[in-house]
């Protein structure tokens, strides 16, 4: 059995921290992501008499799994793909956060499992002979997408999100540890209700989201959402810093509507210039970055605001998605 695991190190910047991470002599841990509510979770592990060594969120992860089994993963707020060893029982256990945030590829054959959070670490193994997927290829010709479980390489699959993976010896099995069903559980609120729990829950989803021992920025676009979540980190932390790109088309270029949003709220704004040069000077590293081909024009912007504000945050908060929530599209005047 092999573990493997190269950090980005966000939560406890110390080699006490550093992954594959063994806890004691039973457990290991490798996962990539964030637990945004560690905090909270290690004061209750640590008041049922887990003692702690670092300040790591990826010690408390271990210990949730530890002491409450995979019924733990409920108790998680964050973005996550891991695996967990027992030397005890000799199981091995792969999980997925709730949304899919973080990826997972699996390959299982005779000889056992591989995986990893990045599909380009499978194909680096000599020892498979990994061959395109036609019957996939065909499906994302038609889609703009790798759907469900489908990846670009014949054999590999990704793991769904919500679910995990138990091996055992030969015996692979899948679980699904998180389900939601729309509808299932309606609340009884009024609608003054209904949005005062929403800015609370948006408040503290930004809050706990900026946790981290590094700097933290957002991505700023002028929309609904990203204004939104520009507004609430500022009054977390005042110094926050926002980043833009600027297009040198002005039918795809939103810039004004930035700079408009971050001195509305008070924030410094950096803003990075896009153009047809730049794109096509960069295009072999933009291709190179990507595990699956994708039809979402939008990852370039990603990709190039990403590049240019490494030098001065590591973390970034951004609203993409959140469009349909706050009714940042046209159609949604109708309504």
């Amino acid at each position: 059995m092999y573990m493997g695991h190269q950090r980005l190190s966000i939560i406890d910047l110390s080699d006490a921290a550093a992954q594959p991470f063994q806890g004691d002599e039973r457990f290991t841990l490798s996962f990539n992501g964030e637990i945004y509510n560690y905090l909270e979770l290690r004061h209750e592990l640590a008041s049922e008499g887990r003692s702690f060594y670092t300040d790591s969120d990826t010690e408390v992860l271990l210990n949730v799994l530890a002491a409450w089994g995979t019924a733990g993963l409920r108790r998680l707020d964050g973005m996550f793909a891991g695996a967990l060893h027992d030397q005890r029982t000799g199981e091995h256990l792969l999980f997925r956060d709730p949304l899919g945030q973080k990826p997972l590829y699996v390959h299982a054959y005779d000889g056992g499992i591989v995986y990893g959070s990045e599909l380009r670490s499978l194909l680096s193994l000599p020892q498979f002979s990994w061959q395109l997927d036609r019957e996939a290829f065909r499906s994302f010709i038609a889609h703009s997408y790798y759907p469900w479980r489908a990846t670009p390489i014949s054999g590999v699959e990704k793991l769904l999100p919500g679910c995990l993976i138990r091996v055992q010896g030969t015996s692979v099995s899948h679980e699904r540890w998180w389900e939601s069903v729309p509808g299932s559980e309606p609340l009884d609120l009024s609608f003054d209700e209904a949005t005062s729990e929403f800015e609370r829950l948006f408040e503290r989803s930004c809050r706990i989201s900026m946790r981290s021992d590094v700097p933290v920025g957002v991505f700023l676009s002028g929309g609904l959402d990203s204004s939104l979540v520009l507004d609430t980190c500022q009054r977390i932390a005042p110094d926050v810093q926002a980043f833009s790109v600027s297009m040198a088309d002005e039918d795809y270029d939103e810039s004004k509507k930035a700079a408009i949003a971050a001195a509305h709220v008070g924030v410094r704004q950096h803003s990075i210039s896009l153009d047809e040069g730049t794109l096509l000077e960069s295009f072999s590293a933009l291709m190179k970055s990507l595990d699956e081909p994708h039809g979402d024009p939008g990852y370039v912007n990603t990709y190039f605001l990403s590049q240019a504000c490494r030098p001065h945050i590591t973390v970034a908060l951004a609203g993409d998605g959140a469009d349909e929530l706050f009714a940042g599209y046209a159609p949604f005047k109708g309504i």
